[in-house]
């Protein structure tokens, strides 16, 4: 699942830190972008040491996730959060 400063449950954990999540409308596009203390559009993130607790470096996790073996082939991919604007979950 992506973690966006303006999804709800992101949001509500940001101001519960006394953090704000400023949104901003892209004019060509309409795309609504939530940056966390008006800095940052990720909520969770293993750097920004600067904004933690505002963004926090607890990843969500679904798991545990089985991977094939290794006749299957199995892949987990770690990626930045730029991956995931671009390509489906």
């Amino acid at each position: 699942r992506d973690h966006k400063p303006t999804d709800d449950d992101e949001k509500a954990r940001i101001k519960a830190e006394g953090g704000v999540v400023i949104e901003s409308t892209n004019p060509d596009t309409g795309a609504v972008t939530g940056r966390v203390q008006g800095a940052v559009a990720v909520s969770r993130a293993f750097g920004d040491n600067n904004l933690q607790p505002l963004v926090s470096s607890v990843p969500h996790v679904n798991g545990p996730v089985p991977l094939a073996d290794a006749r299957g082939g199995g892949v987990l991919v770690v990626a930045c959060d730029g991956v995931w604007d671009v390509l489906s979950d």
